[in-house]
């Protein structure tokens, strides 16, 4: 799980800011009793006047609580801040803080992340291959057979249409009807690189 806890503060300086120098963040958080806690603390240096080569240096500690969902597994809670911003006006520091909030959550069992690549190449697929043949297991057949009431089919071809293929040729390809086709692809238009199931009889 993860949240992300926006976090806005004006620092009104007791001098005037002419120029901020640098400026960094760190943190330091503690979680207990489903709340999180801490201080943000914001260290740098600046100048009161544009010309001075003096630079003074500041420190504030910004505190933070936040309530977290229930069922939280605090031993797996981690922070780190996200995005951190800052403006300067009429001698007003204001700071905008992002911080990211990942934990897991109590008896779910945290499943392996696949990334997108992994989803995409599944199974590569060779476009010059005009077909294959797919053998359907027991199981599988009982399905299909039931399903369109011809129990002599248990073997099919997947046909990748090319550009000369027509359905008189296809059909006679594989020795079937057109009508035998039309039972397993429901369009009739033969598009270029499109599968089409052709079913084989045991009688071939």
């Amino acid at each position: 799980m993860k949240k992300i806890i926006n976090y806005e503060k004006e620092i009104i300086f007791k001098t005037t800011i002419a120029e901020i120098c640098s400026i960094s963040l760190e943190q330091d958080f503690t979680v207990d009793d489903n709340c999180f806690t801490g201080d943000f603390i914001l260290t740098g240096e600046y100048k009161t006047n544009e010309l001075s080569v003096n630079k003074e240096p500041f420190i504030y500690h910004l505190p933070i609580e936040y309530e977290l969902d229930n069922g939280v597994d605090y031993n797996s809670v981690n922070y780190e801040i996200d995005n951190f911003e800052y403006t300067v006006e009429d001698d007003v520091l204001k700071v905008t803080i992002d911080l990211a909030i990942t934990y897991d959550e109590v008896g779910k069992e945290v499943l392996p992340t696949i990334s997108e690549e992994e989803i995409n190449n599944e199974v590569p697929i060779e476009r010059d291959v005009r077909e294959e043949e797919v053998t359907i297991n027991e199981e599988k057949k009982q399905i299909l057979t039931s399903e369109f009431n011809d129990e002599t089919f248990t073997t099919y071809h997947v046909h990748i249409v090319g550009s000369e293929d027509n359905l008189e040729s296809i059909a006679k390809k594989y020795g079937v009807t057109i009508d035998d086709r039309k039972k397993y692809n429901d369009d009739v238009n033969l598009e270029l690189k499109s599968k089409l199931i052709i079913p084989e009889s045991d009688n071939d």
